[in-house]
């Protein structure tokens, strides 16, 4: 009866062990490219071991951020795969779930699988997601491809990677830069079939990645893309000229529809651009033409932006626009005359008259719920810095002068910024403009060597230039502007302008008249003392030396001598 257990036990232990050897475990999971930009397309690989007799189902989800993001993996042959686009109608898990880069602080990407009798096993990711964004565009010709990558920001370059339909790497490599379009190419020949390229880029402080479905000559049902040419051109106008274009077109290369198709123009920018689709729906293998009108611009300019194509209000993909503007008659491409505050400017805007480079505003009204400072936007509250404030850009480029880069990002009105903190060697931070320090006085934070730090600084008459009041005629306090210096002046070799309009020199008082120079006085000095201790020499030997003593001297004399 004993055997008879024994042998139940073991057949019992043996129909359990496959279940057990083979069942659902080891889930991994990894991303394809293994750098991905904020709202990229890419793709999700989950891989398990498991047992032929299993039905798993494999979910998703990303917490913390709103609204929810979660779904199921769709199984491909052995492995689970999950493909986000926000450009791509075809996407089998929807949109990226990641809708801001990361600043330092991963988003968690939670995988679970389940099989039929309950099992679990589950996986998290910390997924960290770069600022730069990779504008691909993908022309198929038979069997050559040809891409061209735009990076949002600078890069040290762009690598490609091309899987096939189930993943496998089939070849790699690094793109090209051309500098006539500003992007990154390379051109391929593949065979018919669907892949997958993906695209990476690293700079200093960030990175970026992303994917394109691309198909070789498969009619693969649901399949669509739209490519966009790049707006790129230069126009010289006349002074405040209507001026059109249309050449750069939107083609349909799928087989699925796309309707109320716009493309949408930064706001700062409506003013002067606007873009006009020859037809608003597309169907499939249809082109459609951009008309790109110019309006209201005084002066010269240069416009580099990302133009926004969607439909609707969904969000398909950027194009790029760089237009190079000329005003015929235009002689200063920095002149602000006539302009008001936050009109552009070549390389900047206007404030006060003044074409401030680089400036984003003149004032805090400019700036919402930010700051202006130093014409920049800056975060009041800084709720995304650890320590120091928020600076709109990319990198350390960004922060401004006398601050630290700390290596933290932020945002600041919905776009990049990064946290920039005081210099510890800055003794006028927080101190207020006209403030003593160790070179001079703080000017906008920083010691500068001078008197002033604008013309209020200076008295009536002067201008501060280089933080020194200077006459309004070139020369500085104390100085006057002269054709040529009197006696008793001497030039301190700045030219200027007199007040009847002749170039002059600065001339400062010496303190000194006659044509006598510098070295001649020296010498008049030593022979005046040289005099004087002749005369009193010679009134020495002629009065004392010379006098004989009387007998009472002698005694006393020889009464107070000593003796040994």
């Amino acid at each position: 009866m004993k055997k008879q257990y024994l042998f139940i036990l073991m057949g019992l232990f043996f129909v359990f062990l496959p279940s057990q050897a083979y069942g659902l475990s080891n889930l991994e999971l990894g991303f394809i490219p293994d750098r991905i930009s904020v709202n990229s397309s890419f793709l999700m690989v989950v891989n398990a071991d498991y047992s032929p007799s299993e039905s798993i189902r494999v979910s998703w989800n990303v917490p913390g951020v709103m609204p929810p993001q979660y779904g199921l993996v769709p199984k491909v042959k052995d492995k689970w795969i999950c493909y986000f686009s926000n450009t791509d109608p075809s996407s089998t898990c929807g949109p990226s779930p990641f809708p801001l880069p990361t600043f330092g602080y991963p988003y968690e990407m939670k995988t679970e699988a389940v099989n039929q009798n309950g099992h679990m096993e589950n996986k998290t990711l910390n997924v960290n997601v770069g600022g730069i964004v990779l504008t691909p565009q993908v022309t198929v010709t038979g069997n050559k491809v040809y891409i061209v990558v735009w990076a949002s920001g600078p890069v040290n370059g762009v690598e490609y990677e091309v899987y096939k339909k189930d993943l496998n790497l089939l070849k790699n490599g690094e793109m090209e830069y051309k500098t006539e379009i500003l992007g990154y190419t390379a051109n391929l020949s593949l065979s018919e079939d669907i892949y997958y390229i993906a695209f990476k880029a690293n700079s200093t402080d960030d990175f970026g990645g992303g994917v394109v479905k691309v198909n070789v000559g498969v009619n693969e049902e649901g399949s669509s893309e739209l490519t966009a040419d790049r707006i790129e051109f230069s126009a010289v106008i006349d002074k405040g000229q209507h001026y059109e274009i249309t050449r750069f077109k939107i083609k349909n290369t799928g087989d699925q529809n796309f309707t109320n198709l716009v493309v949408e123009v930064p706001d700062e920018l409506k003013k002067y651009l606007s873009v006009d689709l020859e037809k608003t729906s597309l169907d499939p293998m249809e082109t459609t033409y951009m008309t790109v009108s110019l309006n209201g611009i005084e002066s010269s300019m240069e416009i580099k932006t990302d133009l926004k194509l969607k439909t609707g209000s969904d969000f398909i993909m950027n194009i790029p626009a760089d237009i190079k503007i000329t005003v015929m008659g235009y002689q200063d491409p920095t002149s602000c005359e006539g302009k008001s505050d936050g009109e552009y400017c070549l390389g900047g805007i206007c404030c006060s008259g003044v074409c401030r480079i680089k400036a984003e505003c003149c004032n805090d009204l400019d700036c919402g719920n930010a700051k202006c400072s130093n014409y920049r936007c800056v975060s009041q509250t800084d709720v995304n810095c650890l320590e120091g404030m928020c600076y709109p850009g990319e990198n350390e480029s960004a922060c401004p002068e006398n601050t630290i880069y700390t290596y933290y990002k932020c945002t600041i009105n919905g776009e990049n910024g990064v946290c920039c903190k005081t210099s510890a060697d800055n003794e006028c931070a927080d101190k207020s403009d006209g403030t003593s320090c160790s070179k001079g006085i703080c000017c906008s934070g920083v010691c500068v060597e001078g008197d002033c730090c604008s013309d209020y600084d200076c008295s009536a008459g002067e201008v501060c230039s280089d933080h020194i009041c200077q006459s309004s005629s070139g020369c500085s306090s104390g100085e006057v502007c002269a054709v040529s210096c009197e006696e008793g002046w001497v030039s301190t070799g700045k030219t200027c302008t007199t007040s009847s309009g002749n170039v002059g020199v600065c001339c400062m008082w010496s303190g000194t008249t006659g044509s006598t120079e510098g070295g001649d006085y020296t010498l008049i000095i030593i022979v005046v003392l040289v005099v004087i201790g002749l005369v009193g020499w010679f009134a020495y030997t002629k009065f004392f030396k010379g006098k004989k003593p009387t007998e009472e001297e002698l005694e006393e004399e020889f009464s107070d001598e000593d003796f040994y």
